[in-house]
Order: C-alpha cells, then sequence, then structure tokens
C-alpha cells in the first residue's frame, strides 16, 4: 500500500492533501506532501487536509507540520477529521505544535472550504 498522500491544487487554487483511511502520518508522507505543494503551487496558498480517519501520527511529523519552510508556503490549513481518535491527535498537534499559520478543525468539507476562501489568493498560477 501507498503510504503517500494525494496532493493536488483544486480550481480555486487550494492545496488539498488526502492522506486517505486509516491512514499513518509519517514525517516521510508529510516531507512528501508538502515537496508536492512546493512544486504544485511555490507561494503562499491554503491547505485543505484530510486525515478523516488516522491510525498514527509520528511526533517528527507534526513538529515538521510547524517547521518554518511550511509556514512560507501555507497561508491557512484547513484539517477535515471525521474519528475520534483523529480529531485528539489533531488537538494534540495544534497544542503542542501550533503553526504559524491560522489551523482549524473541521468535520466537513463544505465548511473548511468555506473558511478557507478567505484565504485564496487567485493571482498565484498553478502548475502542472
Amino acid at each position: 500500500m501507498d503510504s503517500r498522500p494525494r496532493v493536488w491544487v483544486d480550481g480555486s487554487g487550494i492545496v488539498c492533501i488526502d492522506f486517505g483511511p486509516d491512514c499513518d502520518v509519517t514525517l516521510e508522507s508529510v516531507r512528501y506532501a508538502h515537496a508536492e505543494h512546493r512544486r504544485l503551487r511555490p507561494g503562499k496558498s491554503p491547505v485543505l487536509l484530510h486525515v478523516e480517519t488516522v491510525s498514527a501520527a509520528d511526533y517528527d511529523a507534526q513538529e515538521f507540520a510547524s517547521d518554518p519552510s511550511v509556514s512560507e508556503v501555507v497561508s491557512a490549513m484547513a484539517i477535515v477529521v471525521q474519528s475520534f481518535f483523529a480529531r485528539t491527535l489533531a488537538d494534540l498537534f495544534l497544542k503542542f505544535h501550533k503553526p504559524a499559520y491560522p489551523t482549524r478543525l473541521f468535520q466537513d468539507e463544505r465548511s473548511a472550504r468555506a473558511w478557507l476562501d478567505q484565504y485564496v489568493q487567485p493571482s498565484l498560477g498553478v502548475r502542472k
């Protein structure tokens, strides 16, 4: 099974990262998502992160998500979680590794996108 998340830029310029069901969020997978984000949309942009259900989240992965190199390209992050465990891990991430960019948790994509809309910069191009 491929542990790398799917990363793409949607039509509104939001970087979407989907870790899939029952994922393990590892340092390697977070670094991969970050590299893809920089390749597809090198300027600051909002991120929609899907981690509906998660099996584990490495400490190093959480720490990297707050790294200045990540903050350089993330204007805001909406994290969509559905399971209690995923919400608990996301809450711990926000408490102990609070990123420099605005970050909120959501139970559905629609609410997450509505919040992210304020951070969209349509002048940035999308790389294919």
